[in-house]
């Protein structure tokens, strides 16, 4: 007999295609309509780029991760997906396979196998449920999946029945009965191994979905399930939050490509997020969902754990999700095929596939762990990302650099806005765990969203150096001094003569006593410009809970990568760690708050009030008069 092994889920697909019964096969590619997100789902990892390295590879690598509180093997799950007819054994193979790797599995509501044999063959198991029937029928199917030992929810959402497709759907069956025995036994005894192994097991496919049934109810066939979910009126983000109170442990959200969805989908309190168009099952033209997930993981910072699920059919393609951000990655159509080509080993080969090939693209890539990836291992094209449901910023809001010394600004016409806003940073260092650019991020940051819906502003580029005063000593600080900040904010006002009115928004405290003085100096000379100081940091130190959750809200990317080599205490325990690596000056405080606490949910208010704050300084103060 021809061994089953493939060396690629490229081969799993095509022994799939030589197995299956034509219509089986059919509903296992699915997709809709014209098939464009179908097809885009794997084309797009193909425009992503690796930067490999050559010399000073790792010896070994670490796959291991975890995801919803299950310690995995690897960073590959099996997303919840209905294996009908695909092999007698079905779910409950496909669970024997992952526990046999050493990872979790999805179970769908729409499984062939019950909840009860899935769990049993797999403890690291999720329950995937729909929002169909009413309330008092859906905590019935939480119940049960609790009783049965699940350890996590996963609610999908990314459905909306969507089913025509150019090249013609699958006919599929709702119960084998005499009649559709005949109709089907053409493309049924073409297949003849498929055929052998149900005939081995003394039945065929029942076409039913066991854990949709109703308590001492018998399992209802799965278009009859179908039809009840397409009747349930879909959920609001209300039913989302009563669901998730419902549920005690992990729950993970599935479906999710836009980021003020995966922003609603934080604030109901999910532990996970699948980035997910269904396989390219739901509206055909989305785009991949590699192309979305940078921006969502960007959206819900450390919160929620993101993974993938779409398109993965290599290790590299796990590798270039985990890069862009992804916790771990689905694997839906790719078990199925390992499924239908070999049964559990078929499934097994897979997974080996996968992990092989993100062990060596980490090896490539120079890295012990996947850990340790980042978006830097990657050529990402212009373009590639696709961001959904971020507010817009306003079309043709000029930006004009300038340089120090530079005379004047650049014509900017007759009807352009005639106010500027020039954000004042620094470079200083912040503690181990955020970014020496952090204060002029955040002051960036609050200036776009306060002049996000203002047509009479024009944002400079950031004065990127500050005036850090007793911080001076600080590893890595760029500090001018108050005497060179002073007059550097004095030469840039003066160069701005094509406006009308200059605010200043100095985030840097240091700032404080050079901007003041600039003010009154530039006043003194006829010009009209002010200066917008927050309050509301009050005495929050450097690395304080504040700036910590700021910047998990302005680019939560960047937090938690500056500590010092040798590093790794928590921040709260750092002072002493900061000494011994060089620091010679500190603030009478500290150099670090407290950042216990800290959030990107309590970064985005944050962000909001002080952005109010500065937009309500914009508006109470019109165009100023200068002193004379």
């Amino acid at each position: 007999m021809a061994s089953q092994w493939f060396e690629s889920v490229a081969e799993a697909e095509r022994r799939a295609k030589r197995t299956l019964p034509a219509s089986v096969y059919g509903a296992i590619r699915a997709g809709t309509e014209h098939g464009l997100t179908l097809q885009d789902n794997v084309d797009a990892f193909g425009e992503l780029g690796l930067a490999p390295h050559v010399a000073g590879l790792p010896a070994t690598r670490e796959l291991a991760t975890a995801v919803m509180g299950q310690r995995i093997a690897l960073p590959v799950l099996i997303s919840p997906t209905g294996v009908q007819a695909v092999h007698p054994e079905g779910e409950v193979a496909v669970a024997r396979a992952a526990a046999a790797r050493g990872t979790a599995m999805g179970l769908s509501s729409f499984a062939s196998m019950p909840v009860e044999a899935v769990v049993a063959a797999n403890p690291q198991t999720f329950y995937q449920v729909y929002w169909a029937g009413n309330r008092a029928q859906i905590c019935e199917r939480l119940e049960r999946a609790r009783r049965a030992g699940a350890v996590g929810l996963i609610v999908t959402l990314d459905w909306s029945f969507s089913h025509g497709r150019d090249w013609g759907s699958p006919a599929i069956p709702e119960r084998l009965d005499v009649k559709t025995m005949l109709k089907f036994a053409p493309e049924v005894l073409a297949r003849p191994r498929w055929l052998a192994g149900w005939a081995r097991t003394g039945h065929l496919p029942g076409l039913t979905v066991p854990n949709m049934a109703a308590p001492g109810m018998p399992a209802p066939t799965f278009f009859g399930a179908y039809g009840d979910w397409m009747q349930t009126t879909p959920p609001s983000w209300d039913d989302l939050r009563w669901l998730r109170e419902q549920w005690d442990g992990p729950f993970m959200l599935k479906g999710v490509m836009r980021v003020d969805d995966a922003r609603r989908a934080a604030e109901v309190g999910v532990s996970a997020i699948s980035v997910s168009n269904h396989g390219g099952n739901n509206l055909d033209g989305t785009p991949a969902t590699i192309r979305a997930l940078a921006a969502v993981v960007e959206a819900v910072g450390d919160e929620v754990e993101v993974v993938l699920d779409g398109g993965i059919r290599r290790g590299s393609d796990v590798v270039k999700a985990l890069a862009l951000g992804a916790r771990a990655v689905m694997i839906g159509r790719a078990c199925l095929w390992g499924l239908a080509a070999a049964g559990q080993p078929g499934v097994e080969n897979v997974l080996d596939i996968l992990r092989s090939g993100i062990d060596s693209t980490l090896l490539g890539l120079g890295h012990a762990s996947i850990h340790d990836l980042s978006p830097d291992d990657l050529l990402v094209a212009p373009g590639f990302e696709r961001r959904f449901g971020a507010p817009r910023r306003p079309a043709a809001r000029p930006s004009h650099r300038v340089r120090l010394g530079q005379s004047t600004w650049p014509d900017l016409g007759e009807d352009a806005p005639r106010r500027l806003l020039i954000p004042l940073g620094a470079t200083e260092q912040h503690g181990p765990h955020l970014p020496l650019q952090t204060d002029t991020l955040i002051a960036v940051a609050i200036a776009e969203a306060a002049a996000a819906e203002r047509r009479d502003v024009v944002i400079a580029p950031a004065l990127p150096y500050g005036a850090s005063g007793e911080h001076a000593g600080f590893p890595g600080t760029l500090s001018l001094g108050r005497a060179a900040v002073e007059a550097a904010v004095v030469e840039l006002v003066r160069s701005a003569d094509h406006f009308d009115d200059v605010v200043l928004l100095s985030w840097h405290g240091g700032n404080a006593q050079p901007v003041d003085r600039a003010v009154t100096r530039l006043r003194g000379e006829g010009r009209r410009v002010s200066a917008w100081q927050p309050a509301l940091v009050g005495g929050d130190a450097h690395a304080g809970r504040v700036e910590t959750s700021l910047m998990l809200a302005v680019a939560p990317a960047l937090v938690g990568v500056q500590r010092p080599a040798g590093v790794t205490e928590p921040v709260a325990a750092l002072m002493p760690a900061l000494r011994e690596h060089g620091v010679k000056a500190v603030s009478p405080t500290g150099v670090l708050g407290d950042a216990r606490g800290a959030s990107v949910t309590e970064g985005r208010a944050l962000l909001a009030a002080l952005a109010a704050d500065l937009e309500a300084f914009l508006r109470e103060t019109p165009v100023l008069a200068a002193t004379s």
